[in-house]
């Protein structure tokens, strides 16, 4: 399909063309679709769906921000096509580049005619995360048109694919940026590959090599771990469709994690789309650990209102492993919450379809992973899953089963407790570490600003 533009035509074969199948309307209609299909959805409409329902989002109109898109690509293309001329009359100043010349022109449209802009107020500072207008495209296309490096990038791309430019997604440590990747582009004067910052004001290129040392500089230890990869390295790699939804669902969990509290309802749900997630994106270690300090979250929920140290639980347990009949809290009768008033009494006591039995245990609930610890620690291969409070995690956590998040349950405890890791040489991150990495351990995964 094409909008012709006088002879110019808008391309819309990457923006919800598919096979035969719906366009997503909703952001569950998004979820049940499946990856190898995501390449037919309009990434714009991927993002948007993610910010619906989002605490403090105002509801709107995604297909008519879509249109707005379509009416800015246009225009877009049109100022380009109309003066062509300036890049031919002198390339030099483009460095020879077509594909330069043609962003450029986008970042300046943008800025000067549409009023897009990096949120002035967090330039120098990390993001918002509980606006989620900060992280999504709909700060961009709404009456702010603000936005920072999380949704300035997917502009970008989605105005550069409504072109018909070979526009990706890319990540660094703590940053997002776009790509132009068009080594098989048929046209031959898009045959380069350049990295584009694009933050609402100016649009810089930059090698590969710079992201190793801005927005941080990578340890030996994050050189080691992408080498190990292979193809499936981490960094300064082109998303897939899938991937790039994975990265939209973190945002969108980022926002909800940070609106939590002491809500567990919220804290199920933000642990369900970090899940996805990991399942979208099975390489990314960042959304294991973030999932992970969900657990830790939960954990510390429920210790409170138990009134229960993290000391007192951990010599109950090892008590309990010892032989000697201690009670856990939510065996107690004098008056505490009961483990269902916690964590919602669920029916399905079984493990879902793909789980492992372990895996279910270290996933659906923190105090049970607790218990594995000592498990692992006297050699028991199995605990008898009467010892658990039921349905700890309710049905959200069975939202998503295709996609278990395999814990370190030693690690989960030690960096709970603060206890030295009897595994230092496996590294689980989690929000709010140093970034330093010390003993060859890479930074703790930063959120991008």
């Amino acid at each position: 399909m094409s909008i012709l533009v006088g002879k110019q035509s808008l391309s819309t074969s990457a923006v919800d063309s598919h096979d035969g199948s719906s366009v997503p309307a909703s952001f569950e209609e998004l979820l049940r679709i499946h990856p190898a299909q995501l390449q037919n959805v309009d990434i714009a409409r991927m993002n948007l769906l993610c910010a619906e329902g989002l605490p403090g989002v105002v509801p709107f109109d995604i297909d008519s921000y879509l249109r707005q898109l379509d009416q800015w690509a246009l225009r877009i293309r049109e100022l380009t096509e109309y003066n062509i001329h300036r890049f031919h009359d002198d390339s030099a100043r483009f460095e020879n580049s077509e594909p330069i010349w043609r962003l450029m022109c986008i970042a300046s449209i943008l800025k000067n005619e549409f009023r897009i802009h990096y949120r002035e107020e967090l330039k120098f500072a990390m993001s918002d995360s509980r606006d989620s207008s900060n992280l999504l495209l709909h700060g961009l296309l709404g009456p702010m048109r603000h936005g920072t490096c999380s949704s300035l990038p997917v502009l970008m791309v989605a105005i550069g694919r409504r072109l018909g430019y070979p526009m990706f997604l890319c990540h660094a440590p703590g940053h997002v940026f776009c790509r132009w990747e068009g080594l098989n582009s048929p046209n031959t004067a898009w045959r380069e590959r350049h990295n584009i910052d694009y933050n609402g004001d100016d649009l810089n290129v930059h090698d590969d090599e710079y992201y190793r040392n801005w927005p941080f500089e990578w340890s030996q230890a994050v050189y080691e771990m992408e080498r190990r990869r292979g193809q499936h390295h981490l960094y300064l790699r082109s998303l897939t469709p899938a991937e790039e939804l994975a990265s939209f669902l973190d945002q969108r969990a980022n926002c909800l994690e940070d609106h939590a509290a002491t809500d567990v309802n919220l804290l199920n749900e933000t642990w369900a789309l970090y899940a996805k997630a990991v399942g979208l994106s099975k390489c990314n270690w960042v959304y294991r650990s973030f999932a992970m300090t969900v657990h830790r979250k939960k954990l510390a929920l429920a210790l409170l209102r138990w009134r229960w140290s993290p000391e007192q639980l951990l010599q109950a347990i090892q008590g309990r492993f010892n032989g000697l009949p201690n009670l856990y809290p939510w065996e107690f009768d004098i008056g505490r919450p009961s483990a269902s008033s916690i964590f919602p009494t669920s029916e399905l006591s079984k493990p879902p379809p793909g789980f492992s039995w372990h895996e279910t245990i270290a996933v659906l609930d923190p105090i049970a992973a607790v218990e594995q610890v000592f498990a692992n620690r006297l050699g028991i291969s199995r605990i008898a899953p009467s010892r658990f409070p039921p349905g700890t995690f309710g049905t959200q956590a069975f939202r998503y089963p295709e996609c278990p998040i395999p814990l370190d349950p030693v690690h989960e405890l030690c960096v709970f407790t603060g206890e030295p890791s009897p595994n230092p040489g496996r590294f689980v991150g989690s929000r709010g570490r140093s970034n330093t990495a010390s003993k060859g351990e890479p930074p703790s995964p930063q959120r991008a600003t």
